[in-house]
């Protein structure tokens, strides 16, 4: 055996590979890129012999040469940021008309939205308008009131009408009688000047028309406590002069006697002859007010469960006539108004 010959077999080395080991295809790849990305930055053509594709590789570029697709090699840099500027404005476009559906949708839902508010005011403009018929139809002697019956309409002056009282709430039927303001006035404390001025001359008017018949008036007004809406009115009873001057004695006691069944703590009973009424309540208080006589008048302060019919059952018990939830029923209103009328054309101060 000769010596340094090892006893294995020797391992031939391929006769068509070279000694120097290649540079991979992922390397070769590499540099290719870069430098097509070289002459892309500096504005030159490319030329697709620059760019080097090693043998046995896909042709497919990869890295950045894959952004560009194959009608884009040979554009110069100027002429990919042109198109590119050309892609982005055709994106823009769509972006916008997308907007602009949007916006129509965005249109519609703000109209939509604008129908439910003005259905939801309407529905709540008509609660309101009802819940207000409601409360209107109780004071049935207002003009304004759903419930009111024209043929009581007497006279109708600018700010105050006068209307007859039905039977079952007069005390002589036909010969009592409402002095209403036109407009909503919850008491006589919060009506204007021109409102007492018409009252006030209704006042003259009647007292005249029947002191001829000897006969007088009583005048009274009576706002209820804890009442959501009320329309106020001047209550006008005509009396036999013989017992006018009783009324101030009948009430005061009557007034009194009120106050101390009620325990109530407003049991003063204040003289407005000098001072008149609105000087002489406060503002949003209940009260009972009462005018005999030519000027005469006083008023109380009132509390719950005062009794609506206080003054027309004190009228009958001064006169010795049955309370009016007694009386007969009285159906002959009609008459009562005609027979009024053709005595007031006389003392009809509205038609000067």
């Amino acid at each position: 055996m000769l010596s340094g010959i090892k006893t294995g077999k020797a391992k031939r080395k391929p006769d068509n590979i070279s000694t120097t080991a290649p540079a991979s295809g992922k390397d070769r790849n590499v540099s290719a890129a870069e430098e097509l990305r070289l002459i892309l930055e500096s504005g030159r053509a490319i030329e697709p012999s620059r760019v080097a594709v090693p043998s046995g590789l896909s042709s497919k570029p990869s890295g950045y040469a894959a952004l560009l697709d194959e009608d884009e090699t040979g554009l110069s840099q100027s002429e990919l940021e042109a198109r590119n500027i050309l892609r982005n404005t055709k994106h823009k476009r769509k972006l916008q008309d997308t907007w602009g559906d949007d916006d129509e949708a965005f249109d519609q839902m703000q109209s939509l939205l604008k129908e439910g508010k003005e259905s939801s005011k309407q529905h709540r403009q008509t609660a309101r308008y009802g819940r207000i018929q409601s409360l209107t139809s109780k004071c049935w002697w207002w003009l304004e009131a759903p419930t009111f019956d024209r043929y009581r309409l007497l006279v109708s002056g600018n700010h105050v009408t006068l209307v007859l009282a039905p039977p079952k709430l007069s005390l002589t039927p036909g010969k009592h009688f409402y002095l209403v303001p036109i407009q909503h006035v919850p008491s006589l404390t919060a009506a204007d000047d021109q409102v007492w001025e018409e009252i006030e001359r209704f006042q003259t008017s009647l007292r005249d028309m029947y002191t001829a018949k000897k006969k007088d008036i009583v005048c009274y007004e009576f706002v209820p406590p804890s009442q959501q809406f009320h329309q106020t009115r001047l209550e006008v009873a005509v009396i036999p002069s013989k017992v006018a001057s009783d009324v101030p004695l009948f009430f005061r006691n009557a007034l009194a006697e009120q106050a101390s069944e009620l325990s109530g703590t407003h049991t003063k009973c204040i003289d407005t002859t000098q001072k008149g009424l609105r000087r002489s309540i406060p503002a949003q208080m209940p009260y009972f007010y009462l005018e005999y006589g030519k000027r005469a008048s006083m008023a109380q302060i009132v509390e719950e469960r005062f009794p609506k019919n206080f003054a027309v059952d004190t009228l009958a018990g001064m006169l010795e006539m049955d309370p009016i939830r007694f009386r007969r029923k009285d159906n002959k209103e009609r008459e009562h108004a005609q027979q009024f009328l053709e005595e007031w054309k006389s003392y009809d101060w509205t038609k000067g």
